[in-house]
């Protein structure tokens, strides 16, 4: 092999090499410019689906809160389905229940790996008509965390065993209005046996003393269209209340017409 065949084969492998050095350098420029746009586009549809999740988390605790509105009827059924019942200085009862969600299976709701979650749930006016819901959920995944709120008002429907009026609702001596449930034994009341203590009693009026008590027993709820019903005075008297004063109440009284009457026999 003559010097200058030697010359040439090293020279096209200086070339080579020097053009996969450009190529990796190339590419390693590329890379360096795309990857933040590609943690961030990342980072961002991991966020989008937390979010997701989130919401998900926090209706479900609402779906929790009405579950227990429509099954519930005792502080201790309350307790017992892990929430906490205290009452505000206002009156207001507050009912709350926060727990963590684990990954994968949980009977609650299901999480995808590496994801965990935490679910706040308050209500205000727990034992009134109308309750406010309050529903927080916080996912987690690695560092990321993202927080959704989610909140709803609703009026609770009950059985109006009792009396509602319109106008106004007057007791003399000492009537006692109570009720009970018929799906627990003994089927057939028995005054001091199956009390259930959830009659309603009041009126739609927000007038003072459209609600007088007397010197009845309400073994149940009294219900005001006042906002404030004892210092408004729409609602006095009671003897015993052992249930809540709701203001604010709504019942809808269709108007009746009076017949028209003319030209009717008076006599037959």
């Amino acid at each position: 092999m003559s010097f200058s065949t030697y010359i040439n084969r090293h020279q096209r492998s200086g070339s080579a090499i020097l053009a996969v050095v450009l190529f990796v350098l190339f590419a390693v420029t590329v890379l360096a410019t795309l990857m933040p746009s590609m943690i961030t586009e990342y980072k961002s549809n991991i966020r989008n689906r937390l979010l997701t999740v989130a919401v998900g988390v926090s209706e479900y605790g609402c779906r929790q809160a009405v579950w227990g509105l429509n099954n519930y009827e005792t502080d201790e059924e309350w307790t017992n389905g892990g929430w906490t019942i205290s009452t505000e200085d206002d009156g207001d009862t507050i009912a709350l229940k926060e727990y963590a969600i684990a990954q994968n299976g949980d009977s609650t709701y299901t999480l995808d790996d590496g994801e965990t979650a935490r679910v706040r749930i308050i209500m205000r006016n727990v034992s009134l008509m109308n309750v406010e819901i309050i529903s927080e959920s916080t996912v987690y995944r690695n560092d990321m965390e993202v927080k959704q709120m989610v909140t709803m008002r609703i009026s609770k429907t009950t059985p109006f065993m009792g009396l509602i009026a319109k106008d106004s609702l007057t007791f003399n001596g000492q009537p006692s209005f109570n009720s009970f449930n018929s799906n627990v034994f003994p089927y057939t009341y028995t005054y001091g046996v199956n009390t259930g203590q959830s009659v309603t009693v009041g009126s739609i009026s927000t007038s003072s003393g459209s609600v007088d008590l007397g010197n009845g027993h309400v073994y149940g709820n009294v219900v005001s269209g006042a906002s404030d019903p004892i210092d408004s005075g729409a609602v006095s008297g009671g003897k015993t209340i052992t249930g809540a004063i709701v203001g604010d109440f709504y019942m809808d009284f269709p108007d009746v017409e009076t017949p028209d009457t003319s030209g009717w026999a008076t006599s037959f």
